[in-house]
Order: C-alpha cells, then sequence, then structure tokens
C-alpha cells in the first residue's frame, strides 16, 4: 500500500541523507579535511554512541572500478560470438552504466557510442568483425554518470558466455585450463563479474585511529567523440 513504510527506516535514510549533505557542504567549502566517515549502528555501542564517526574518510578500495584511481576490469569473451549489442548489455549489467561510450584507447575510435543511432549500424556484427582483437583495451565511460573504466579485451572460445575480472594483475585462466594439474601453485583464480565495494555492517564497530587521507580524484568532463567509420579496419 502507497505510503505504508516503516517508520524506523524512512528516520534512517533521513538521517544518513542529512549526514551526506553536511559532508558535501564541507567539500564544496574545500575542508574534506574536516570530512569523517560517520556509520550508523543498528543499537549504541558501549560507549553510548549511535553514530560512530572515524578520524578520517575512508580510503578508496584500489581494487573498485568506481572509486580506483584508475580503475580497469578485464571483459573475458568468445570475440567470434559477442555482438556489439551484447556488449552494451554487458556494460549495462556488468558495470551498471546507463548511457555507455567505448573508444579505442590511444586511437580515439568510437567502438559503442550512446547518441542514438551513431552506431546502431554495428548492433549485430562481432567484435571481430569490427576490428577488436585479444588484448584490445577500450575506454568505456557512462555519459549520464561521472564514471569511466579502462576495459581490456581477453579472447575466451566458450559460446555465448561473457564475464568481468576486475583483478586483472592476476593470471587470467585460459579456457583449456580449467583440469587441475599436479604442478599448480595454488594461486587462486580472480572471481568473475564486477568487484563491489564491501561496507562494513558489524554491529560492534568501533572507531578506528587511520592515518591515510583520502584524496578527491578530478575527472575531465565528458565530450562527445568523432564518430567511426563504416569501414572495418584493424583497429586494435
Amino acid at each position: 500500500m502507497a505510503g505504508n513504510i516503516i517508520p524506523a527506516i524512512a528516520t534512517a535514510n533521513a538521517i544518513v541523507a542529512g549526514l551526506a549533505v553536511l559532508r558535501a557542504q564541507g567539500i564544496l567549502k574545500g575542508e574534506i579535511e574536516s570530512c569523517t566517515s560517520v556509520y550508523l549502528r543498528p543499537k549504541v555501542n558501549h560507549r553510548g554512541q549511535l553514530f560512530v564517526p572515524e578520524r578520517t574518510l575512508t580510503a578508496p578500495n584500489p581494487k573498485c572500478y568506481v572509486c580506483a584511481p584508475k580503475p580497469e576490469v578485464a571483459l573475458v569473451c568468445n570475440l567470434k560470438q559477442l555482438t556489439l549489442k551484447d556488449l552494451t548489455a554487458a556494460f549495462k549489467e556488468g558495470l551498471n552504466m546507463q548511457a555507455p561510450d567505448a573508444t579505442v584507447e590511444g586511437k580515439g575510435l568510437v567502438v559503442l557510442s550512446s547518441e542514438p543511432g551513431e552506431t546502431d549500424h554495428n548492433n549485430q556484427k562481432t567484435l571481430e568483425e569490427i576490428g577488436l582483437n585479444d588484448g584490445c583495451a577500450l575506454l568505456v565511460d557512462d555519459f549520464l554518470q561521472n564514471y569511466e573504466v579502462r576495459v581490456r579485451l581477453q579472447q575466451e572460445d566458450e559460446e555465448n558466455s561473457w564475464r568481468l575480472v576486475t583483478d586483472t594483475d592476476a593470471p587470467m585462466p585460459g579456457p583449456k585450463e580449467e583440469e587441475p594439474a599436479n604442478g599448480s601453485n595454488g594461486a587462486e583464480e580472480p572471481k568473475p563479474g564486477p568487484s563491489r565495494t564491501n561496507h562494513d555492517s558489524d554491529s560492534d564497530m568501533e572507531i578506528i585511529d587511520e592515518d591515510d587521507n583520502g584524496e578527491p580524484v578530478e575527472k575531465p568532463p565528458k565530450r562527445r567523440r568523432k564518430e567511426m567509420s563504416d569501414e572495418i579496419v584493424e583497429i586494435c
């Protein structure tokens, strides 16, 4: 029923929104050093605190593709079968983008555009057919969000599948390396799918003193890029 909500949830949301506004005012005033991370606890702790502040802002997660200084993710797929339309769906579902734009790194060639009709004629073409190959790097940004990710393509022979690997520093499992080997070093394979920042929900959380100071990362404004030619060329 409309309007039938739990008062405690609405109150908690209002409190968190108010704290976010206070921190935003500090950032606008150039006083980010005075901003701290604040946790709203479900119950008061042994110190009688319901709001538990930290001394500084929590440092960005270097493996997070949103708050990392240079976010990067690997897209493992079959370049001979994945179409440009499928690539759009992968960015929207895997990276939570709304209007993705993609260009080839270092060349500025538009592969995918959020502008209606600009690259729709290539929707049914595979990535291999439009000139993308194994190891090609794409700069992907969301026109509706301040959000940019570097995506490196990784070839895999699996049919009709794709997955995102966030820890690109770890060795990528190949399509024929699924069987365990006796000489394996026991290294853990990176988990598929996009990374997510884990928020601590432990009810026994206490104030932790940290010396690391988080610094905001300025990103350049988004600009429309030149259209990709209809001619199919090797671009990577």
